[in-house]
């Protein structure tokens, strides 16, 4: 299983996503319950923006098993590309509450909250998030723009 992923991700770094997804696709049937497979599938889905298979993926996932923060992070980011900004920034919040590590839990927090009107709040978001990753690009970029 770990070496077929691995696989799936070299493919995609040769620009085979198609090939990339069939083989998660497979790897998803046949391990349905290991959160790797959930999150490296759902993590590929996500770099094709391909928000709605990523959800749903995710959304399977979790209905059956226990969450983890990286596999929630994608959740929201699937959901945030769905325009579902109440509910993902609700997990995103979640994820920076249980790992604050995840600039990806701030990162679309912060998003989430620019959507919803909720600029003072963003703000905020974006400068914890740089107090645990001082030298993240994209949150200080997000700053700057509110």
């Amino acid at each position: 299983m770990e070496q077929t992923l691995k696989h799936a991700l070299k493919l995609w770094a040769g620009g085979e996503q198609e090939g990339a997804l069939l083989l998660c696709q497979q790897v998803m049937r046949e391990h349905p319950s290991v959160e790797q497979v959930a999150l490296t599938y759902s993590g590929l889905l996500l770099h094709r923006e391909d928000f709605e298979q990523a959800a749903t993926v995710l959304d399977d996932f979790l209905d059956q098993h226990s969450a983890s923060p990286a596999l929630l992070a994608n959740l929201s980011i699937a959901l945030r590309g769905l325009k579902q900004f109440e509910r993902a920034a609700k997990i995103a919040e979640q994820v920076t509450t249980e790992a604050p590590q995840l600039v990806s839990g701030w990162n679309s927090l912060g998003l989430c909250l620019i959507e919803l009107d909720q600029p003072e709040r963003a703000t905020q978001v974006f400068q914890e998030g740089l107090q645990h990753h001082p030298e993240n690009p994209a949150l200080s970029h997000h700053l700057h723009q509110l």
